[in-house]
């Protein structure tokens, strides 16, 4: 997904990208990958609910570069509080960027949450500490 804001930086929108999209170079992008896998893969496996998996972040693209988002859903052997054995699951998402040869190279990104600036405002900006929230009066 790619997030839309307003001039303020409140939330509007978001497209859904399935295929290449242009960005323009040197604007912050603020993208969403978002996947929702369905319980009955893995039920017989981990008995769990359907999975959804959303990280929230962004880059400022460079001139002529090609970027791929990638994300996945893993899982590792853990122990619950009981020692019962479970799947203990993971999001992951990240940027690379294809460089001249075809190999792939990490993008740095900001990992953004979304925060209300007003009642009908939310903003992306990096998570921060616990404070209160900062409605505008």
């Amino acid at each position: 997904m790619i997030n839309t804001f307003d001039a303020e930086g409140c939330y509007v929108g978001r497209t859904s990208v399935t295929d290449k999209v242009r960005l323009r170079a040197g604007d912050p992008v603020v993208l969403a990958y978002e996947v929702v896998l369905n319980a009955s893969e893995y039920n017989t496996i981990y008995n769990v609910p359907p999975i959804t998996c959303t990280r929230l972040f962004s880059f400022i693209p460079q001139a002529d570069a090609h970027y791929v988002l990638r994300g996945d859903i893993t899982y590792v052997d853990g122990k619950n509080m009981f020692g019962k054995s479970i799947a203990i699951r993971s999001c992951e998402a990240g940027l690379m960027q294809r460089l001249q040869d075809g190999s792939l190279a990490d993008v740095p990104v900001t990992t953004l949450g979304l925060y209300h600036k007003r009642w009908n405002c939310l903003q992306a900006r990096p998570p921060q500490p616990h404070q209160e929230e900062d409605d505008e009066d």
